[in-house]
């Protein structure tokens, strides 16, 4: 059984929650100031940094188990496409994200650039937690059943190579 697999991806999803969290309550605490955003733009450009690369490396890992997943669903419908579809719209909205976020220190004052990155940041945070959810409570219990237990433990080697590279310079403190 693919129990393995399963609480390993487990754990990546609460170490992005733990970001996500940490993100939320940035933006959460400099709401009421729009010069606040521009003066915390260091501190939230390091969680999006450490996100991405959180992000990166889970995706990379789901990636894995999804071509595993490719002799139980077919690749263009159903469950793994659906999945794959939301990893694209969850780089596209975090690319907008961090465009809109590299922006906040030339605002001078302009009201909206604030507003438009908390838009994109609430955003991205709803897609993550939605597509997380949706494999917490659907694609993993699936997992645990489908995959042999030899097929498990591969990915698990594999998805712990993965998480054993150097992490991106952009990423560490």
């Amino acid at each position: 059984m693919g129990a393995q697999t399963v609480e390993y991806l487990l754990r990546d999803h609460g170490r992005l929650e733990r970001l996500l969290a940490e993100l939320d309550g940035v933006l959460d605490q400099v709401r009421a100031e729009t010069d606040a955003f521009v003066s915390h733009t260091r501190e939230i450009s390091g969680i999006l940094d450490r996100l991405n690369n959180e992000l990166d490396a889970h995706v990379e890992k789901e990636e894995l188990l999804f071509a595993a997943l490719e002799s139980f669903f077919p690749r263009d419908s159903g469950p793994l496409m659906v999945l794959r579809r939301e990893h694209a719209d969850i780089f596209l909205t975090f690319s907008r994200m961090r465009k809109a976020g590299g922006a906040l220190p030339a605002t001078n004052g302009n009201e909206g650039a604030p507003a438009r990155f908390e838009s994109y940041v609430r955003g991205a945070l709803q897609l993550m937690r939605d597509h997380m959810y949706k494999e917490d409570r659907v694609l993993f219990p699936m997992i645990a059943r489908l995959i042999p237990a030899d097929l498990d433990a591969e990915l698990l080697g594999r998805m712990r190579a993965v998480t054993a590279r150097p992490l991106d310079a952009a990423a560490l403190p």
